[in-house]
């Protein structure tokens, strides 16, 4: 379940964050990210992210979850809680943006 979630936060981040881009905002706090997006576009850079980031995490937890399942939980749970926000923070400001091009101007 904790990995299922997880799946969707990565999901919901790549979309969010394509769309903040597709608004011309230039925001990725990830500095490894960030590169990869100038070098390789947004589409690719933010793939690329995700194919190394997703099976780490899942291998992380895995093996904790062997060792210390109430750990590996935990863990699970907190970064599943920084993507929760992450996710928030992209729509806030895409929700933000949308507003200040598109219903201030009408």
């Amino acid at each position: 379940m904790l990995i299922a979630v997880f799946l969707y936060l990565q999901v919901l981040d790549v979309l969010s964050t394509l769309l903040l881009l597709n608004f011309g905002v230039e925001h990725e706090f990830n500095y490894v990210a960030r590169q990869f997006i100038v070098r390789l576009g947004p589409i690719a850079g933010l793939a690329l992210v995700k194919l190394i980031a997703i099976p780490v995490v899942v291998a992380i937890y895995s093996f904790a979850k062997k060792e210390r399942p109430k750990t590996a939980t935990r863990i699970m749970i907190f970064v599943n809680s920084v993507y929760m926000i992450a996710v928030a923070w992209n729509l806030f400001l895409a929700v933000s943006l949308y507003k200040h091009c598109f219903v201030t101007n009408s």
